[in-house]
């Protein structure tokens, strides 16, 4: 990510010239049609249902490979301070939580690249902290049962499955994504694949279901 407000990140097209700074095994492809089309995006809600809205638009860009642009949308309902990146902050937003879980997924996507935020943190560190700000989200339950039947047969994700005990534990599952691609186990590397795009869908359909109540 470049760390810069919206009005000044250069165009995407040249963005995704240069490549994108994060994981290796672990980054979204880059879709610049899609993130024009997700820019386009303008709907006509109250201003709770915009606070959703942003969250769904966020994911979106995220998966299209747009991170800084994703980053810019989640950071004031994430962050109850003004900043330079993301303007001032919505405070007491029913989507606060959501939007602090797609925070903490950013910047896992960053891996070992240290960004600004944080005092010049590393993605890795730099999520778990804001995984910890998230708190057991509600969708972790079904995150852990189908981490658990994915894992069925496959040693490694088993092994790591086992120390969650019962309840999905966020910072674990994050220390394993860091582990897999420092040895970059394809076994555990594909587990953490699965994980990321189950999170990705299961948070979108809970915030479009948000966003039409």
């Amino acid at each position: 990510m470049l760390y810069v407000s919206t009005a000044e990140l250069p165009a995407f097209r040249l963005r995704a010239e240069i490549g994108y700074r994060s994981a290796p095994n672990l980054r979204n492809p880059v879709n610049i049609e899609v993130v024009d089309e997700i820019k386009r995006l303008d709907p006509n809600l109250p201003s709770d249902g915009m606070q959703w809205f942003t969250v769904v638009q966020a994911l979106l860009f995220y998966a299209a490979g747009a991170m800084d642009e994703a980053h810019n949308r989640v950071l004031p309902l994430s962050w109850p301070v003004a900043t330079g990146i993301g303007g001032d902050p919505v405070r007491n937003s029913a989507a606060a939580q959501d939007a602090t879980f797609v925070h903490a997924m950013l910047h896992r996507q960053e891996g070992d690249f240290v960004g600004q935020e944080g005092g010049g943190m590393a993605g890795w560190d730099n999520a778990e902290f804001w995984f910890s700000q998230t708190g057991q989200h509600q969708l972790y339950p079904r995150v852990l049962a189908a981490a658990k039947d994915f894992a069925r047969g496959r040693p490694g994700p088993e092994a790591h499955l086992r120390t969650h005990g019962g309840t999905w534990k966020a910072a674990r599952f994050l220390h394993l994504c860091a582990e897999a691609t420092r040895k970059q186990d394809n076994e555990l590397l594909e587990f953490c694949s699965f994980i990321m795009n189950l999170e990705w869908r299961l948070l979108l359909e809970h915030c479009w279901a948000k966003l039409h109540h």
